[in-house]
């Protein structure tokens, strides 16, 4: 698929309400413009009581790949490469945060761990699994991932020079969670997994085993003691010695599923049936955790001793464990109480456990002594150092008595080693014949060393003319070559020098190709050269330069191929970092610019209030239409004519919406998701226009009236009055201020009919509420029970969505519908003139009066309603007496 044709997707994806800012920047930050909505998984909501929502296809690891980005917002970080082979622990690098807030580099390398349970089936909104198996995979998901989480956090405490780093929990809405943690190198040091393999066939020194775990039980024990913390997972491939020779214990208390170690020393031991190769997320009691790693620590000792795990050899020889060779026969008692797990004999402190073996093992030996192995080896070394320091001390007093020297030596060194090295004295072969050959080769090296003196290639070729008389023909030559390559050194070295003041001082690009194809060739001829570091630095620089002129200029494209020429030499630069970052961002801020033009232009396409709205709802805070969408948005209001009657002391009464007369369906059809049984679908014809109150009955309207007839002011609940509907009003109530009303005003004002009620809250719209059938795109248009309430009424059923009130709300607070008429669904439950039948339809435009065991049909929903309760064709029905804290009303004035 085509950018462009992907970014039209995406567009139109942004339109139909379904893709957030974040999810633009993710997908125009990545070069193939992935939709956020590839990428919804498992998504978290963390509030007062953490909620898992289930919002994609799955979360399955096989989804990972490199350069996937994952995290939340104010953490996301970009997997790089598989570390575990399991698509469990990953190298990755953090990303910018937010485009627009990172000035700064970004941060080095680090690990990332993800957590999912094993075997956990994915959790989808259209899972054919049976909802209860749902909800328990949930429950047991949620479960799972705060004990998980809990241990995390602990683990960021430890602080010890011996435990590699945890930075923190992550989770964000792609519902990947996973810690981060330091990431230690591989290639500087080695795993005593790795050692094991290339040199512990069968096995290592005592000393060598007690250097490498001291700091292993050091952890372990300060662990314990600070932090009441196992590791829960210690073995060879989570202690790692670097090149200094410090240790590492990696993945500390950062496990995977539960197991119970095998063991090894009581019949009937196996491992807990499938049992997951990592340590235990579930709770355990200390004494049990902290003696399974002293048992992780003593097979640790034991493989390390005999190169084969105490696993292996039982295979071979079943029921036993025989003693290794290295140990003695009261270290292996100690030994056996570490390996006695899970019985009470195994110890449960590291530390006096690994002191108690090497005093067993090397009687009169302390733990102090074997804590300075660095020391010690220093001091080891330190004779072979006073050797080194003499035998250059040496070498110089020689070399000083050589250059003092007024003539050459006899000594035959030419004649033992074949050649000599430019600098040294050059002696003739041993004299084997006459005065006459003495006297030739006396002459010949005169000849070598006056050209020795001048050094130059026609003083050496000038000597080589003497050839085959010559004996120093292979030295001459070599001193040629010497000074032939020192001469293209130089002349690389001034054609770089012109090369790279091109590029520096005139900003020609080209002449960088031609420095860099100077330092590639100075490179063959001297590797050691320091021009080469020096040089590249240049280049580098001077490429950032032409780069950074590029982005100045938006030429986004130039900017990037200078940037990959300087990157190629220098990966690493901090400058190099921060010019790409700043490439990505106005990359990234050029690709949304694009997406919120194609967004728009599908927004004029449909060209309806609904998609101009989640237009302004999606594209903030580069709304690049805004204007422009707003003034559809004016033009596109409701047409409707608004009428206001004065009162009897010349104040305005209600705002009343003109709705003119016409056909629906009133009811819900079969397929409706969340219609009851007597919501039967029949045609319903309006014949007499009439107005319908704009917003529900206020308090301060109402007020008005239960002052000036001397009635008690209905409670408000403590919520607020003024524009808040009123609540807590009868039927009769309401009968009694629309009579009044009528009185003031001259006109006659009542109750809307059931059919008149949901005929204006339609509006034209056939779908189970004005906005569409989706319940949780209705915190714009409703005030019903939302993710708000749901805070303080635990186990409510609600829109997925915030709508900012948990009680009633200002009348006109939400979206009108299309007649332009507000809070036709939600805020408060409304009174009509119409009876309640399920069967027989009450008058379409006629009032019914109160009878004995019938009830008035209320319709609307409420501000604690569910959504199944807040569509348009919902009935319900209340006694005429009845009053709450969610039931008003809205007016009806007949029209001439």
């Amino acid at each position: 698929m085509d950018i462009e044709t992907r970014s039209k997707e995406v567009a139109d994806t942004c339109v139909e309400g379904q893709l957030d800012q974040e999810a633009l920047l993710d997908s125009a930050a990545d070069a193939n413009l992935q939709s956020a909505a590839d990428n919804l998984t498992l998504s978290i909501v963390e509030g007062p009581e953490t909620e898992i929502r289930a919002v994609g296809e799955g979360i399955g690891l096989e989804t990972l790949e490199s350069g996937k980005v994952i995290g939340p917002a104010d953490r996301r970080v970009r997997l790089l490469h598989d570390l575990s082979g399991e698509k469990r622990i990953w190298l990755a690098r953090a990303v910018a945060p937010t485009l627009g807030q990172n000035d700064g580099v970004a941060e080095e390398f680090q690990a990332v761990k993800i957590f999912l349970p094993v075997g956990h089936p994915a959790i989808t909104r259209e899972s054919k699994r049976e909802e209860r198996a749902q909800r328990a995979d949930l429950i047991g998901l949620r479960a799972y991932l705060a004990r998980v989480r809990a241990r995390v956090e602990l683990a960021t405490k430890l602080d010890h020079l011996n435990i590699a780093h945890v930075r923190g929990w992550r989770y964000g809405a792609d519902g990947w969670p996973f810690a981060e943690m330091e990431y230690i190198n591989p290639r500087n040091g080695y795993t005593l997994a790795q050692r094991l393999r290339e040199q512990g066939r069968d096995g290592f020194p005592w000393d060598t085993i007690i250097t490498w775990l001291l700091p292993v039980t050091d952890a372990l024990d300060y662990a314990r003691r600070e932090h009441r913390i196992a590791h829960q997972h210690l073995d060879t491939d989570t202690v790692f010695v670097t090149d200094q020779g410090e240790i590492k214990l990696l993945g500390f208390s950062l496990a995977i599923e539960s197991r119970e170690p095998r063991s090894v020393l009581f019949a009937g031991g196996g491992p807990t049936a499938g049992a997951n190769p990592e340590g235990s997320t579930d709770p355990a009691t200390a004494e049990t955790t902290f003696r399974r790693d002293v048992f992780a620590l003593a097979l640790l000792v034991y493989q390390l001793l005999t190169g084969k795990s105490v696993y292996e050899v039982q295979s071979q020889q079943p029921n036993t464990v025989p003693r290794p060779d290295r140990l003695n026969d009261d270290a292996w008692r100690v030994l056996r109480r570490g390996l006695a797990y899970p019985s009470e004999l195994c110890p449960t402190d590291a530390g006096p456990f690994l002191a108690a073996l090497d005093a067993a093992q090397c009687p009169g030996t302390t733990v102090a002594h074997r804590r300075n192995p660095i020391l010690k080896r220093k001091w080891k070394w330190m004779p072979v150092a006073g050797l080194g320091l003499a035998a250059i001390l040496s070498i110089y007093w020689l070399t000083t008595r050589v250059n003092k020297a007024p003539e050459p030596t006899p000594p035959a060194r030419i004649a033992q080693s074949g050649e000599t090295a430019p600098g040294l004295d050059i002696t003739p072969p041993s004299t084997v014949g006459g005065s006459a050959q003495a006297l030739e080769r006396e002459a010949d090296l005169h000849a070598f060393e006056a050209a020795r003196r001048v050094d130059t290639q026609v003083a050496y070729r000038l000597y080589l003319q003497r050839c085959p008389r010559c004996g120093y023909e292979r030295e001459a030559r070599a001193a040629v070559q010497r000074l032939e390559t020192a001469d293209k050194i130089r002349e690389i070295k001034a054609a770089f020098e012109t090369a790279v003041l091109a590029l520096e001082r005139e900003s020609r690009g080209d002449r960088g190709d031609v420095a860099r194809s100077r330092l590639d060739a100075l490179a063959a001829l001297a590797p050691d050269e320091p021009l080469l570091t020096t040089g590249r630095l240049r280049l580098v620089l001077g490429w950032a330069a032409l780069a950074q002129a590029s982005l100045d200029k938006a030429d986004l494209g130039e900017a990037r191929r200078w940037l990959k020429k300087a990157e190629s030499l220098q990966v690493e630069h901090p400058e190099l970092k921060a010019l790409a970052q700043r490439l990505d961002q106005v990359d990234a801020e050029e690709r949304i610019k694009r997406l919120d033009a194609d967004a728009f232009a599908a927004v004029q396409r449909v060209h309806t209030r609904k998609a101009y709205w989640s237009y302004l709802e999606r594209c903030a805070p580069m709304c690049n239409h805004r204007a422009e969408a707003e003034a559809a948005l004016v033009r596109l209001a409701p047409a409707n004519p608004v009428l206001r009657d004065r009162l009897s002391d010349g104040s305005q009464g209600p705002e009343m919406v003109v709705i003119p007369s016409g056909g629906f369906l009133m009811g819900s059809p079969p397929q409706e998701k969340g219609r009851y049984n007597d919501e039967k679908l029949r045609p319903t014809l309006i014949e007499t226009s009439f107005a319908i109150g704009k917003y529900e009955v206020m308090f301060h309207e109402y007020d008005r009236f239960a002052t000036a007839t001397g009635r008690t002011l209905p409670l408000d609940q403590g919520w607020g009055r003024g524009r808040r509907p009123v609540i807590n009003v009868s039927w009769q109530a309401a009968v009694d201020y629309t009579q009044w009303l009528s009185q003031q005003t001259g006109h006659r004002y009542r109750l809307p009919t059931e059919a008149e009620w949901e005929y204006t809250a339609r509006a034209g719209i056939a779908a189970s509420r004005y906005w569409g059938d989706d319940p949780d795109q209705g915190c714009a248009y409703a005030n019903a029970a939302d993710l708000d309430g749901k805070q303080m009424f635990v186990g409510w059923t609600v829109m997925k969505c915030h709508d900012g009130q948990i009680y009633t709300a200002p009348a006109g607070s939400y979206r009108s519908n299309d007649f332009g008429l507000h809070d036709m669904l939600g805020n408060v439950l409304e009174w009509t003139c119409s009876l309640y039948d399920k069967e027989a339809p009450a008058p379409i435009q006629s009032c019914q009066q109160p009878a004995e065991d019938r009830q008035f049909v209320v319709r609307g929903g409420s501000w604690n309603d569910e959504p199944r309760n807040v569509r348009s064709a919902e009935r319900h029905r209340s006694r005429a007496n009845y009053q709450d804290y969610f039931l008003g009303f809205r007016l009806v004035r007949e029209l001439p």
